[in-house]
């Protein structure tokens, strides 16, 4: 017998799936490449081929990782050693499963106590561990049932005790005591549709018990399966996630993720590796495309990672932040004060409803723009939308996709609206422009608009300028656009009269605002406190070539001050002038595009 080849069928699968995981990845890597139709067109049906390719490929390498992951843990067991937040590290995960769990109607619900709890262990593999028994319970658990995760610190046996229960199918109590074998599969899991290799729970109990824990399983109060985790309880480190040979040269709150906000914290991280930065933001996706919305609501753009992907095709979610950037992002959470005599903010945690204080040496203020609201009747009824985020962006292509929208009215003729009317008119859409003013595009010279406006009505976008909306109509949802002198039919209103910086957290903190309504700051980013910096859409901007303040939202501006502000933030020297509210933007086959002052403007 080849003495190379382990006995332990453990070690051996583990050893196949060392030696397959590189070439998997290249299959999958060329695979991409390939549906990114990089090598030329593909049809629906090479498309659909291709994308079920790629997914069984990354189910390959997700279950060489959890063999690989399974054998480290139990031979090197000193590698899962460390002190982690097991409060975040459950609450990130909980956020992760909330859209499937919702898409469900399944009630995915975590208590645990107000401070933040540590745990031994290392996040990252706790976090494999987490999403490993949140997926099980999802997976496991009908339509509209439960899955209730808690964290509990015992204080007699210096331990935290973290529960899963779901309402689900629970586990015959026949196989209780082989649940954790590795490639074993409970008889009523096999007679299920849901595949699975039998390796999660097998990981699960390695990372956990080279962690210094135990973990069980049971029958849950819910109905379903009950899993227990016990790790041993740690203090809090004086200085959380960077070793314990460096120090924190700054603790970096950074309050908005979506455009300017990532890239202060991403700059921060590579001029200062030492600084403890934290992002927090409101929604639940941050760092995505806003200007690629259109594209996706249209189907340019299949999948909503892909707003959310860097250049290399990674995802930026949280755990990119953590394990790439070593940046913490709280997202799912709402600042809600500033204290700037004691550096702390106060945020919400919108999943536990769980409100902290957090410490800062400096604060950034990303806060964004939100889009102005117009005071019409009936603005209620639903399939009337902002387009701000993903989540509208969901909305729109639920209205188009599931009800069958066709006549769609867009309120309001700027870069917003105008940008939506091709992807619309792509999905078969017949597109009517509302606008108030004398033309579209107002940041234009009005014969440019013209022209802009004569080749959409080409196209056959029907443009109605000096007109204003009096109400909608409709029963449950919007069935028609009331104007002065007739009214259109409608079944789709997506709301596009403009943003307006979201200064109320600013506001409250008694910063600055400037006569634009945005957050007022000098060359340096620098707001009325010091220690203080904003940038992005909450930003009042100087006009480079008038010298008078603007408001001009865009996400190309909010990344050029997102850059000014991690320099000068760490100790560096790099002033922004100010804007030329230069814009473009792809409207079938013309480009429009705008740079310093219109003729108007310019007189």
């Amino acid at each position: 017998m080849d003495k190379s080849i382990p006995s332990d069928p453990l070690k051996f699968a583990s050893l196949i799936a060392h030696q397959l995981k590189s070439p998997v990845s290249v299959v999958s890597t060329i695979l991409s490449t390939i549906l990114g139709e990089f090598s030329g067109p593909l049809t629906p049906q090479q498309k659909d081929m291709l994308e079920r390719a790629v997914a069984r490929c990354n189910e390959s390498l997700a279950t060489a990782g959890r063999l690989l992951t399974i054998t480290r843990a139990l031979e090197h067991p000193e590698t899962q050693r460390g002190i982690a937040e097991i409060t975040r590290v459950i609450r990130e995960s909980v956020q992760r499963h909330s859209e499937k769990a919702n898409s469900r109607e399944i009630d995915l619900r975590v208590e645990f106590a107000e401070q933040p709890l540590y745990a031994q262990g290392l996040e990252a593999s706790l976090a494999e561990t987490m999403d490993e028994l949140i997926h099980n319970a999802l997976k496991y658990t009908p339509d509209h049932g439960q899955v209730l995760i808690e964290v509990i610190p015992d204080t007699v046996e210096q331990q935290i005790r973290i529960s899963v229960s779901d309402s689900g199918s629970g586990i015959p109590e026949a196989v209780l005591p082989r649940i954790f074998e590795p490639f074993y599969r409970a008889p009523n899991a096999m007679k299920s549709s849901t595949p699975g290799t039998g390796l999660g729970l097998a990981m699960v109990k390695a990372i956990v018990d080279a962690s210094g824990g135990s973990v069980s399983a049971g029958k849950s109060d819910l109905g379903g399966a009950k899993f227990e985790i016990r790790l041993p309880a740690c203090p809090r480190p004086e200085f959380a996630d960077k070793g314990d040979s460096e120090t924190v040269s700054m603790r970096v709150i950074i309050i908005g993720g979506v455009a300017a906000g990532p890239k202060v914290a991403a700059k921060i991280s590579r001029l200062d590796p030492r600084a403890e930065i934290t992002i927090i933001e409101k929604g639940k996706v941050l760092s995505y495309a806003g200007c690629g919305l259109p594209y996706y609501i249209s189907g340019v753009v299949r999948d909503q990672k892909k707003l959310m992907s860097s250049p290399a095709g990674e995802v930026r979610d949280p755990v990119f932040f953590q394990k790439v950037k070593n940046i913490r992002v709280m997202n799912q959470t709402e600042a809600i004060q500033i204290n700037r005599a004691e550096k702390k903010v106060l945020v919400h945690d919108l999943v536990s409803h769980r409100q902290t204080w957090l410490d800062y040496d400096k604060l950034v203020l990303a806060t964004g723009g939100k889009p102005v609201i117009p005071k019409i009747e009936g603005i209620e009824l639903k399939n009337v939308f902002t387009l701000h985020g993903v989540s509208d962006a969901e909305g729109i292509k639920a209205a188009l996709e599931g009800s069958g929208a066709r006549d769609v009215v867009i309120v309001g003729g700027g870069l917003i609206g105008i940008e939506m009317t091709e992807s619309l008119v792509r999905a078969g859409c017949r597109v009517t422009i509302v606008e108030a003013r004398d033309q579209i595009l107002p940041a234009l010279d009005w014969e440019m608009a013209r022209l802009v406006e004569r080749y959409l009505q080409s196209r056959g976008v029907k443009i109605l300028t000096n007109t204003r909306v009096e109400r909608l109509e409709g029963q449950d949802r919007v069935h028609r656009v009331v104007l002065k002198n007739f009214s259109l039919p409608a079944d789709l209103v997506i709301l596009a009269a403009g943003v307006r910086p979201n200064v109320e957290l600013a506001r409250k903190a008694e910063l600055s605002i400037g006569p634009t309504g945005g957050i007022a700051t000098n060359a340096m980013m620098q707001t009325s406190d010091p220690e203080i910096y904003a940038a992005g859409d909450c930003v009042e901007h100087v006009g480079l070539l008038v010298g008078s303040p603007l408001y001009v939202p865009l996400g190309s501006t909010a990344n050029k001050q997102g850059r000014a502000v991690a320099v000068n933030l760490c100790g560096g020297n790099e002033p922004f002038a100010g804007v030329l509210a230069t814009f473009v933007c792809k409207l079938f086959d013309y480009s429009v595009g705008k740079t310093g002052l219109t003729e108007t403007q310019a007189r």
